[in-house]
């Protein structure tokens, strides 16, 4: 998906999010392309406090051209985002509902295709690592393994400053899908043998599951 296309997709939800008083934070392969990271990515992952997918389904439903999908998960609303209903390049929102407060999301500037200059919010950069690390432990995809990398090598300080917030049997579990990630965990300055115990009974032929409230654990815990 056009990195374009994505962030008419964010400019439209900041909107109606920001009028609602609602704190969001975007995460995942479309936050690090915004940041500058090497790729592009196919939706958006959104991090939203609201306590209600119901009140968050109605505030955006049917406006900006945002529709939802139906999905069930409670902690999950997904959406599709279009600014003319007949075209085939829709846009997958995907916005994880959480109850905690989040570390204050970082403002970026942002062009879009159709709507031009405008803003969204971006998780801090911890954040945004300790999600792409869950994905690394959780799934065969060599673009997260990619963005972990990215994102150390552009926000090493402050993961330092953090890394005892870091979850070390994630990392041991994601050492055994992508071994050349070591380097990565060793300059943030993570006990790599204390992470392989972590994770010593943890296999990684396991199927991706995805239950409620794992993609926001990921994140804040």
């Amino acid at each position: 998906m056009r990195q374009g296309r994505l962030n008419d997709a964010a400019i439209a939800l900041t909107r109606i999010l920001r009028s609602h008083g609602i704190a969001f934070g975007m995460f995942g392969g479309g936050a690090v392309a915004i940041l500058g990271g090497p790729r592009e990515s196919k939706d958006l992952d959104i991090l939203a406090v609201c306590s209600s997918k119901r009140t968050l389904v109605q505030y955006v439903n049917g406006k900006e051209g945002f529709r939802f999908t139906g999905n069930t998960r409670e902690d999950l609303a997904t959406f599709l985002w279009s600014d003319n209903p007949n075209t085939q390049q829709w846009v997958l929102v995907e916005v994880f509902l959480c109850n905690s407060q989040i570390r204050r999301p970082n403002q970026m500037n942002i062009r879009g295709e159709a709507l031009g200059n405008g803003s969204t919010f971006l998780l801090d950069p911890v954040y945004l690592f300790k999600g792409k690390l869950r994905a690394c432990a959780n799934r065969d995809k060599f673009s997260d393994a990619s963005d972990l990398g990215w994102l150390e090598s552009h926000f090493r300080q402050e993961l330092q400053n953090h890394r005892n917030n870091i979850n070390l049997r994630q990392v041991g579990v994601a050492l055994k899908r992508y071994p050349h990630l070591s380097h990565v965990f060793q300059r943030i300055g993570l006990d790599l043998e204390r992470a392989q115990q972590a994770a010593s009974r943890d296999s990684i032929s396991r199927v991706e599951q995805h239950y409620v409230g794992d993609v926001q654990r990921g994140l804040l815990n």
